[in-house]
């Protein structure tokens, strides 16, 4: 029962990662979809398929950050076993001009009715609301970067902008980050061996997971970059 608790989380979110990538694929037989968002709300979808309509159905606002280009392709760490345990395949990538730090972002976004019937079938009882699952994502991530134990501590390892902050920035009802010093035979892409995530959440739209890594020499101004980054997605009002 705790291995199945343990797994849970994680389990649950590659199935909505894949559920995303499904209703992709299929957009253009279905170029319109409703997504519940809670409380009797929905929102439809209509047009282009993709990275777009994700963001607009979390009601996020997208903004290419200064001293980044963007990386027309997935990443899914095929050869690097620690971050494939780690992380599920991430859409979206941003290489900094230098070359020296790397984004990449994935969007959670609110299940559909469709979605919550499938998972249900596998997991009965197991999708209620997505308000926490951001926080399933991060403790996985704890666990395996260092082991079960730091995973029960994940608190721990993390910091939370304050509340104000949060809003101010993001317009976010959450924003946690935490760093990670990779294992020699563990960094990513043989060039980078500093990871760190930046998870916004916000009530009812799901959650969005910016993770970046990035070199010794990026560390030294990791600020700046930092600063650029924290302006690429932001929540609407709605």
């Amino acid at each position: 029962m705790k291995l199945y608790s343990k797994y849970m989380q994680k389990i649950i979110t590659s199935i909505i990662v894949t559920l995303t990538f499904v209703h992709v694929t299929l957009a253009q037989e279905l170029p319109t979809r409703t997504f519940d968002i809670g409380r009797g709300r929905s929102i439809t979808v209509t047009g282009e398929p993709g990275p777009k309509a994700d963001l607009k159905l979390s009601k996020l606002k997208y903004t290419k950050p200064n001293l980044f280009n963007e990386v027309g392709k997935s990443e899914c760490f095929y050869d690097n076993v620690k971050l494939k345990e780690m992380l599920t395949c991430v859409p979206n990538q941003l290489v900094s001009d230098d070359g020296e730090f790397v984004i990449l972002y994935s969007l959670i976004r609110p299940t559909t009715k469709t979605d919550s019937i499938s998972i249900s079938k596998i997991f009965p009882g197991s999708i209620r609301s997505l308000n926490g699952m951001h926080l399933g994502q991060l403790k996985h991530q704890i666990s395996i970067a260092y082991d079960a134990e730091a995973g029960k501590h994940w608190k721990d390892y993390v910091t939370y902008y304050p509340r104000a902050e949060s809003k101010a920035k993001f317009n976010a009802d959450t924003a946690i980050t935490h760093k990670i010093r990779l294992d020699s035979s563990f960094v990513f892409r043989g060039k980078y061996p500093n990871m760190a995530t930046l998870l916004l959440q916000k009530k009812d739209l799901g959650f969005a997971c910016m993770t970046l890594f990035y070199t010794d020499r990026a560390k030294a101004n990791f600020k700046r970059y930092w600063q650029a980054m924290e302006g690429m997605l932001r929540y609407e009002d709605y």
